[in-house]
């Protein structure tokens, strides 16, 4: 429920014909001039008409006529209320609506503007007994508790704007921003736990709501249960075959866990349904194949989605990735020129640039590309990283080594950036050096070590490295 309509997302054929007649009449009339007769309940359809289409400046016409016709018309003065909101002319709205209080306090849309009124005044209090008012109309709906919550959360009362959650989320297991902010206000009282019996209360008494199961699934994500997360993923499946997220949900969580076979052939059941978003499963899939080192089938659909989806910068980026693994260095150019050039912006095509100028021993580009990458994402801490392995590709280990340092001092628990510089201490001889970033790595993330002695060897041949890590290996 959109609190005054405007904006709505509605279909095409929400509007009936009588309406869309109405809406032509009026527009003809004011093309030509003239004044035609409408009733209220018209001009009341051609306001809200226009509400949906964003239309203030003809919402504000059709009101104006209105009131010609029906000058003390309550409803349509509170149309005229929600149009100054609008505009943002907020104390000249509240004005309005306070002289027509006595023919209006027991108004549904009345209640509802003037709370509106007063939560863009920062006055959530008074926003609050509005809604209250109206909550207790025998016309009022259950969406109401969702604005009377998001007003509570305003002045971070989540306790009781999660009981109001609740009831919106019992009668309505559907509203999507309603099991949201359900699930935020478990997070933010620290009880994930009860998020959980929230939503399985919801699912069994709604157990065909494909959101609460989502919703479910994606918790479960967070709370690192995959096992279970999956399982409410194929409900979601069982309830709506086509539900393409449900899909990517399962085949993300085996990506993660770096099941990548399993994760590209459930992505690619995915590929059978008719959906906006298929060049994102592509794109996914494109990605599961770089992770198995596989650049043809990863050319293969990143090429796809550059043609369902050619104005999108993450499916040329992806292919230009693709390419570049593939040492295709000239097609992946073009490609991540694409991507740059629907958006100068985007970080993944500015790495991957940055890549390939280092490749074509373009070194001083490669830098400059970085340059701007810490420009437009100066509290990315993995970007730290990945300038400095480019350093190292262009044998700037030293520079790599500093870049390191610097983001350690800045970002002093992420303990990658000690075993990174104790792997390019490695490669420049200086042993002691080495040891000492990696003992401050485990004194950080001591399961970490495991996974970096593994991905980098050369560490290993240090007999105190060793003796650190054999208990672990």
């Amino acid at each position: 429920m959109n609190k005054f309509n405007f904006g709505s997302e509605l279909p095409d054929d929400f509007w009936g014909e009588d309406v869309k007649a109405a809406v032509a009449k009026f527009e003809k009339m004011l093309k030509e001039n003239e004044t035609y007769y409408f009733d209220y309940d018209v001009y009341r359809n051609i306001i809200d008409f226009y509400f949906t289409q964003r239309d203030v400046n003809k919402a504000t016409k059709a009101i104006e006529y209105a009131l010609q016709q029906f000058p003390n018309n309550t409803s349509v003065l509170v149309k005229k209320a929600q149009v100054l909101m609008l505009k943002d002319k907020n104390k000249e709205a509240l004005n309005l609506l306070n002289e027509i209080e006595d023919f209006s306090k027991n108004d549904l849309e009345y209640l509802i503007t003037k709370a509106g009124i007063h939560t863009q005044l920062g006055l959530h209090k008074i926003a609050i007994s509005c809604y209250k008012t109206a909550i207790q109309l025998p016309n009022a709906p259950v969406e109401i508790h969702l604005f009377i919550a998001l007003e509570y959360l305003s002045i971070q009362d989540t306790k009781t704007a999660l009981s109001h959650l609740q009831k919106v989320t019992n009668e309505q297991p559907d509203n999507v921003m309603a099991l949201e902010e359900l699930v935020a206000c478990h997070r933010t009282l620290d009880q994930p736990q009860k998020a959980i019996v929230d939503l399985k209360s919801i699912i069994n008494n709604h157990p065909y709501s494909i959101h609460a199961w989502f919703c479910l699934a994606t918790f479960q994500i967070e709370m690192e249960d995959t096992e279970n997360a999956i399982e409410s993923f194929d409900f979601c499946i069982s309830i709506d075959p086509n539900c393409v997220p449900a899909y990517m949900g399962k085949a993300s969580i085996h990506r993660e866990q770096e099941k990548y076979e399993q994760a590209i052939a459930i992505a690619k059941e995915a590929l059978e349904v008719e959906d906006e978003n298929i060049a994102m499963v592509h794109i996914f899939i494109a990605e599961c194949y770089e992770d198995i080192d596989n650049p043809q089938e990863a050319i293969l659909h990143a090429t796809q989605s550059t043609e369902l989806s050619p104005d999108l910068e993450a499916a040329w980026a992806v292919l230009a990735s693709a390419l570049y693994n593939n040492k295709q260095y000239k097609q992946a150019l073009k490609a991540v020129k694409r991507a740059l050039k629907i958006d100068p912006n985007y970080t993944n095509a500015l790495i991957i640039l940055a890549d390939i100028q280092a490749d074509l021993q373009k070194h001083e580009e490669a830098i400059a590309t970085y340059q701007r990458i810490f420009e437009l994402e100066p509290n990315n801490t993995t970007i730290w990283i990945d300038y400095a392995f480019l350093l190292e590709k262009i044998n700037m280990i030293e520079e790599a080594i500093e870049t390191l340092r610097l983001a350690s001092i800045m970002y002093e628990e992420i303990s990658d950036y000690q075993y990174y510089m104790a792997y390019f201490y490695m490669q420049i001889d200086k042993p002691r050096k080495a040891v000492n970033h990696f003992k401050k790595g485990i004194a950080i993330n001591p399961e970490k070590s495991i996974e970096i002695v593994e991905e980098f060897d050369i560490l290993l041949t240090n007999p105190t490295i060793k003796k650190l890590m054999t208990p672990k290996l």
